[in-house]
């Protein structure tokens, strides 16, 4: 069964537009600079757009482990819930995009959503945000399927939860967009991909993936792409081809083809393009009809 998609028609004007204002706002060192400054100061300088609290009157609390999920269309709850992990190189709270992102989903999810404020570096590392995001996950489990969502860093919590569970616990299904696989970087392909991301930068990155994972940025919990999975849920990942961490989403795909993975391919598409349409664009639409299907 054919499982790699490539979408094929001409890009937007929309989205070119996009891409010349996100390179305008010069956020493609924001990691590297963040995390240079705590090394620094100690302290970790926020950024513009980080909403750590819901932007939308509506929503429920689930208190776990001395941290909020928060919930939305709770009134939806039957036996399957959305568990999503947001992106930020482990270092960043939620963004503004995040919170619209999942407004949207909210918009046409027959299932609730839990957002999960999971713990972040330098203050904790992979053991602690693992260990909170695995515990969230087989808590929740208990009393619902499950279907993951995850953004870039948050697509590495996606796989990394399930690693060594038992078949009966695995998701329903996984959604990865723009997944950050892994962290150490070290992809020769990274460096030809690079001039075209606006958003991200290798050595940004490779600081955040040292910081989250203890210097041992190649361990198979901390880098989904070096974990010999025995088996997968329908996993459907999303990526653009003017992202860094395309070779390794490419990769990962070709690793475990033997799974029911689906490849979505979306050239010149950046970092995240699916959450960031303040101004709705055709490529970032195209991912939503996807997902509505796919829930």
């Amino acid at each position: 069964m054919h499982r790699y998609f490539e979408y094929q028609e001409k890009e937007t004007y929309s989205s070119k537009f996009i891409k010349i204002l996100i390179k305008l706002l010069n956020k493609k060192k924001a990691f590297e600079e963040a995390i240079k400054h705590y090394q620094k100061n100690q302290t970790i300088k926020k950024d513009l757009f980080e909403s750590p609290k819901p932007i939308f009157n509506k929503y429920d609390i689930l208190e776990f482990n001395g941290r909020n999920t928060y919930i939305f269309n709770k009134e939806k709850e039957q036996d399957t819930i959305i568990l999503y992990f947001h992106g930020g190189a482990f270092l960043r709270n939620f963004y503004l995009f995040h919170w619209l992102f999942i407004k949207k989903l909210s918009s046409y999810s027959p299932h609730p959503i839990y957002a999960a404020d999971y713990p972040l570096i330098p203050k904790h590392n992979y053991k602690e945000i693992l260990s909170f995001s695995k515990e969230l996950y087989l808590n929740l489990s208990k009393k619902y399927k499950i279907i993951l969502i995850g953004d870039s860093a948050g697509g590495n919590l996606c796989l990394s939860v399930l690693q060594n569970l038992p078949k009966e616990n695995l998701p329903k299904k996984i959604l990865l967009l723009s997944p950050w696989l892994d962290v150490s970087m070290v992809n020769p392909l990274i460096d030809e991909y690079e001039k075209y991301d606006y958003i991200l930068n290798k050595n940004g990155l490779k600081l955040a993936g040292d910081l989250y994972s203890n210097n041992h940025p190649q361990l198979p919990e901390v880098s989904p792409l070096y974990f010999r999975y025995d088996t997968l849920p329908e996993t459907h990942l999303f990526i653009g081809t003017h992202d860094i961490l395309y070779p390794d989403c490419e990769l990962f795909y070709k690793n475990n083809i033997i799974f029911m993975i689906y490849f979505y391919k979306f050239p010149k598409m950046v970092h995240d393009w699916m959450i960031l349409d303040l101004i709705p664009f055709k490529e970032a639409k195209k991912v939503h009809e996807i997902i509505k299907t796919l829930l």
